[in-house]
């Protein structure tokens, strides 16, 4: 059925998005008494993530990288200036690739909130936070204020390569070829 095809599908979105969560932690020096169970949060994830793992994962996550116990709505906390930033900017990379291949971008795979008219484009952008994590993470660290030059190097995240299937390709690549998802 239709909805067993997005919960396989939001499963795996999720189990992407939670391992490269731990990804992230072991570069930037963080514990690994965390990364193991981050990395099993992964394992754990069910069709639709019945049981939030993402949610859990997420806790885990930003709670090692912030140092603290960690909101992301906090706005003393620099990083979270550069998250909500660079991920302004990827959501709006990803709405204009969704425009390109005439896909709707209300009707989302998990999200579903009638008032988001950007639902699929939040679904699709959830593998490659963790990446815009770490280069802001690194891009912030030892930094008071956020300003001009990490606004310019956060809009130019997307022109960064990453090996994707053991080819070197742009960020932006990696999105318009959309066939990072395969199930």
């Amino acid at each position: 059925t239709e909805e067993k095809f997005y919960d396989k599908l939001w499963k795996y979105i999720v189990v992407r998005k939670i391992l490269n969560q731990a990804a992230v932690i072991k570069p930037i020096g963080k514990s690994d008494e965390v990364y193991e169970p981050i990395k099993y949060m992964a394992s754990e994830t069910r069709n639709g993530d019945k049981t939030n793992r993402e949610a859990h994962a997420a806790k885990i996550y930003f709670n090692e990288l912030m140092n603290t116990s960690f909101s992301r709505g906090n706005d003393d906390i620099l990083l979270n200036s550069g998250l909500d930033y660079g991920y302004t900017i990827i959501r709006s990379y990803i709405a204009r690739v969704c425009v390109g291949y005439g896909l709707n971008s209300q009707l989302g795979i998990h999200h579903r909130n009638e008032y988001n008219r950007f639902n699929l484009i939040d679904d699709l952008m959830e593998p490659i936070r963790p990446m815009l994590d770490i280069f802001a993470y690194q891009l912030l660290e030892d930094n008071e204020y956020f300003n001009v030059e990490h606004r310019r190097n956060l809009i130019n995240f997307l022109n960064h390569k990453i090996i994707y299937r053991n080819k070197k390709m742009y960020i932006t690549n990696y999105y318009q070829q959309f066939h990072f998802i395969k199930i």
